[in-house]
């Protein structure tokens, strides 16, 4: 699991969703994932699920479970007829363009299972629920293992935001077998001043830089 976060942080950084320079930092609230909700993570692997049961204990990545291979040691079904939550989070430099995440990145996630159990979202619908720019604080420190990334040049006075998709996916009514889409497209270039690549200036991304999806089976009991 500690190797499917390295990943993932270094996915979030080619990912990293990004801005037009305009170059001040400016202040973001706090946001984590609600308590007692199972969440959907697709970036982190096929079927990877976790659920934050306790505020008092700092998150780990004990947490981190998967749904869709049952010999795996990590392996747990997704509760049946509970709410749940697809998230994925981005990381970026620039306020602005993280302001505008919803419209510059099209989102698309299905899901179909039991009984004719089906849910789409397209770009339109996922477009609603993101979080907006928030701040990486000791929450995230915990469950990703560190501060964030610093930046290429401190003098610019950019920040380092995250920006999370919180979209409402269950609950999942029927135990059985689901299957999950899920598909992003970056729709305009960006500018990335996060040190992600040792460049000592600031990075280009074109769409090809963020179009990816994952597809998979998970088992819901």
């Amino acid at each position: 699991m500690k190797r499917l976060l390295l990943i993932l942080l270094l996915t979030v950084g080619l990912l990293g969703l990004l801005a037009a320079p305009a170059y001040a930092a400016k202040p973001a609230p706090t946001w984590i994932p609600e308590y007692n909700v199972p969440i959907l993570i697709p970036p982190f692997g096929e079927g990877v699920w976790a659920e934050n049961t306790d505020p008092t204990v700092p998150p780990t990545m004990d947490w981190l479970v998967q749904a869709s291979y049952p010999a795996d040691p990590f392996y747990a079904a997704f509760p049946v007829g509970r709410d749940a939550f697809v998230t994925v989070g981005y990381l970026g430099s620039v306020y602005g363009q993280m302001l505008r995440v919803p419209s510059t990145i099209a989102t698309v996630v299905d899901i179909t299972g039991p009984d004719g159990f089906h849910q789409h979202w397209d770009a339109a619908d996922t477009a609603s629920y993101w979080t907006g720019p928030h701040a990486w604080d000791e929450w995230w420190d915990a469950w990703l293992g560190g501060p964030p990334p610093g930046l290429f040049n401190p003098a610019c006075q950019a920040g380092v935001y995250f920006n999370h998709l919180w979209l409402p996916v269950g609950p999942f009514p029927t135990a059985g077998t689901y299957h999950m889409y899920f598909g992003q497209y970056q729709l305009q270039p960006s500018i990335e001043m996060i040190e992600w690549w040792a460049y000592g200036r600031p990075y280009h991304y074109g769409p090809e830089d963020l179009n990816w999806e994952i597809e998979y089976d998970f088992y819901v009991e």
